[in-house]
């Protein structure tokens, strides 16, 4: 892989402990060369809902979201 790289130049850290650093480049490369899905599901708790309908009432006026009936 002759992609130039920009990042952390981990030359340093190769030199005073290469186990670490062929984990790090190891990782690095796995994230750069894979794609991973994490499954999730469009549930969440009570709670959570709650805490984002009083977050965006405080985001949102209320004359921002009254709206006006014509006759």
């Amino acid at each position: 892989m002759s992609e130039t790289f920009y990042g952390p130049d981990f030359t340093l850290l190769s030199k005073q402990d290469p186990d670490i650093a062929g984990v790090l480049l190891s990782e690095l490369k796995r994230q750069q060369t894979n794609l991973q899905l994490i499954a999730s599901e469009n549930f969440t708790s009570r709670a959570v809902l709650a805490h984002f309908q009083i977050s965006m009432q405080r985001a949102i006026p209320v004359s921002a979201t009254t709206v006006v009936a014509r006759k």
